[in-house]
């Protein structure tokens, strides 16, 4: 368990919970996630997180994906948006993306994907235009402005398929940008 999540006050089911899903038998990980689905709330996101991009069985990344994907907290955006970049170089990373984006949620901070976006390879890019294509009304302008900083950091390795999705990207950051900025 994280310090951040033994922090926070925990039901004694949660902790459980927790603890279940870093444990060596595959079936007590794979029923923690099915209860997780069930009971969860956003203290589970980064526990999650960490859980699917160790040694993970295909079947309970499957079952991760699957949380990630029917995610209908309300609050649960912040926390995703504060760990997703912690993992923007792990190959898998894409999957996660995809749920994210089947769930809905109204991210307010695309920053973290944009710096996804900027060591992401072709697909995954293309995945993270579509998150922010959808929630690019939910962020401020100020954050759209950093967005574009992000994105254009490395623009000259990327492909010339990522190259047209940073140049889509980038009339879209501006379209949301007033004036004055």
């Amino acid at each position: 368990m994280t310090k951040q999540i033994e922090n926070i006050k925990l039901t004694k089911e949660q902790k459980q919970l927790l603890e279940e899903l870093f444990s060596k038998d595959e079936e007590v990980v794979l029923n923690a996630l099915n209860r997780i689905e069930e009971v969860g709330n956003v203290v589970f996101i980064k526990p999650l997180l960490e859980l699917y991009f160790s040694s993970l069985t295909v079947k309970a990344k499957k079952a991760v994906e699957k949380i990630f994907s029917n995610i209908k907290v309300k609050n649960v955006a912040e926390e995703v948006e504060s760990v997703v970049a912690e993992y923007k170089h792990h190959k898998e990373i894409k999957n996660i993306i995809v749920a994210l984006w089947e769930s809905s949620i109204n991210f307010n901070d695309l920053r973290p994907f944009c710096e996804i976006f900027v060591v992401a390879d072709e697909q995954t890019a293309l995945e993270i235009f579509t998150l922010i294509e959808q929630n690019i009304a939910n962020q401020s302008p100020h954050n759209n402005k950093e967005c574009l900083n992000i994105i254009s950091s490395d623009k000259k390795h990327y492909s010339d398929f990522k190259t047209r999705l940073y140049n889509e990207l980038e009339k879209i950051f501006n379209d949301y940008l007033p004036s004055s900025l």
